[in-house]
């Protein structure tokens, strides 16, 4: 309680640090002349040199006319207070700003990012796992292995990061990485952690926590096919830029189950509210999963092209119980080599719950 209490009262004193202590100071000595001398003032304007003081001097006249005006009674009670002000707004300049800390998981596995934060708060890197220099190109032979040792890796420090969580700090994650490393991290941490959704806008150096706007672009169903004699299910989610069919024939698109969702506005920055990225997962997943129960769906391929913080969540609202076998697949062209083979848009991908020894697969 004591904490508490020391607490906001040094957030109450921190106000007065915008207080201007030049302005304060000299309606502190117009109310104490008009109570304590009506001669002061006009003796410092004609024997005074500083022509700075002076200006002052005629800046307190003014002020204290204006308290010439009131009772004083009245005078005495603005003097207690303009006291207070000064005292309080003196007394915050030497109280140095207790900033909240707010703990970063940082991953890096396709490209660099600055972890700084436009709020008020101290950045803890509890975790700052960095691999870009490590992840194979896919034509690497040992891809797979490669892969994934980067995923068990990560799965550790995950784990760990876990073991270290409590009450008194905030948390967040920071980073551009794969969508399959950002998915598995989520579905690694659970949604038992609650994160601070960060997102970093296209052309910013900094991470912002997303609002709480109740409007938003609305996320919509563009395509669906149902097909009872298959136990596969393709999932498709556009908010950033637009999945097309042709993307998907890899897939065999038309002869298994098929959703597609995509926001009515695309972007880099579109969601910027934490309402509406929980709005988004719950159509998502009450929609899969009723495909999942009535079509007997045993395997799920998943596309995503969406934010970091989106696929984060996402990734944390997932689970085996529900959702069954997940592969979330990374995108990247590789054109057909000949005219038997097709153009692949989904190299490789994560199998989100098997274990990270044996997780990474490639089709090429």
């Amino acid at each position: 309680m004591i904490k508490k209490l020391k607490k906001v009262s040094i957030r109450f004193i921190l106000l007065f640090k915008k207080v201007n202590l030049i302005w304060i100071s000299l309606m502190v000595f117009a109310v104490l002349a008009c109570i304590f001398s009506n001669n002061i003032l006009s003796y410092l304007g004609d024997n005074v040199k500083s022509k700075k003081f002076k200006e002052y001097a005629l800046e307190i006249h003014d002020y204290k006319l204006v308290m010439d005006m009131f009772d004083k009674r009245i005078t005495y009670g603005i003097a207690i207070l303009l006291i207070i002000i000064l005292v309080l707004s003196v007394i915050s300049r030497f109280i140095k700003e207790k900033k909240e800390e707010i703990h970063i998981l940082a991953q890096t596995t396709f490209k660099e990012s600055q972890f700084e934060l436009n709020e008020n708060r101290e950045i803890i890197i509890d975790i700052n796992l960095n691999v870009k220099s490590e992840v194979p190109n896919i034509d690497d032979l040992n891809f797979k292995e490669k892969m994934n040792a980067l995923v068990c890796r990560q799965d550790s420090e995950v784990n760990s990061f876990k073991n270290k969580i409590n009450n008194k700090y905030d948390y967040g994650y920071m980073g551009i990485s794969h969508t399959p490393f950002i998915l598995r991290f989520g579905s690694e941490l659970g949604d038992g952690i609650k994160l601070i959704p960060l997102h970093k806008k296209r052309n910013d150096k900094f991470y912002s926590i997303l609002n709480k706007k109740k409007e938003f672009p609305e996320l919509k169903i563009i395509k669906k096919i149902s097909n009872i004699d298959s136990r596969e299910l393709i999932i498709s989610i556009a908010t950033t830029n637009e999945i097309k069919d042709y993307q998907l024939y890899e897939f065999d698109i038309e002869n298994k189950n098929l959703i597609m969702f995509e926001c009515e506005v695309l972007g880099f920055d579109v969601i910027e509210s934490e309402i509406q990225l929980n709005n988004y997962i719950e159509i998502i997943l009450v929609n899969i999963r009723n495909i999942i129960k009535n079509n007997n769906i045993k395997k799920t391929h998943l596309v995503i092209s969406s934010s970091i913080a989106f696929t984060l969540a996402l990734g944390q609202r997932l689970t085996n119980s529900y959702d069954r076998e997940i592969i979330i697949y990374n995108y990247g062209y590789i054109p057909a080599k000949d005219n038997k083979s097709k153009d692949i848009y989904y190299p490789w991908g994560i199998n989100l719950f098997k274990a990270g020894i044996d997780c990474v697969i490639k089709k090429t």
